[in-house]
């Protein structure tokens, strides 16, 4: 049996529709969409939650723009998910020209679950 120690709510639409709970490592993840995806302001209690994903949105999908990135997420996560530690040498915003976004890549440690663990996502600016 696995001892739970964090739960939340799957934001993300499931197949079937229903509410799915989300343990652990999971419910970390989630929260570490929601901050990457959420623009500042949406949240009427908290308008300074999340990331500045927008305010580049017409800059080149390029290494500098993905640098500035890289940087506005770290202080997102670091200020909105106090359960992980950053292992910033092995985290990564590469830009994909292709799909104009960026791969963002997370290498993160879980004190309380004496977990290491990783993240990804691709985000787009269009």
């Amino acid at each position: 049996m696995i001892d739970i120690v964090y739960k939340d709510v799957n934001s993300q639409y499931t197949q079937n529709g229903l509410i799915e709970a989300l343990p652990n490592q999971h419910a970390i993840n989630n929260s570490l969409y929601n901050i990457l995806l959420c623009p500042l302001n949406s949240r009427g209690f908290q308008p300074e939650y999340g990331a500045l994903l927008n305010q580049y949105i017409f800059d080149p999908c390029d290494e500098a723009t993905a640098r500035k990135i890289e940087i506005t997420y770290f202080a997102a996560i670091e200020r909105w998910e106090p359960r992980i530690i950053l292992n910033r040498s092995q985290c990564k915003v590469i830009p994909t020209r292709l799909r104009d976004g960026y791969d963002v890549i997370l290498a993160f440690y879980i004190p309380s679950l004496d977990k290491q663990s990783s993240f990804s996502i691709t985000v787009t600016t269009s």
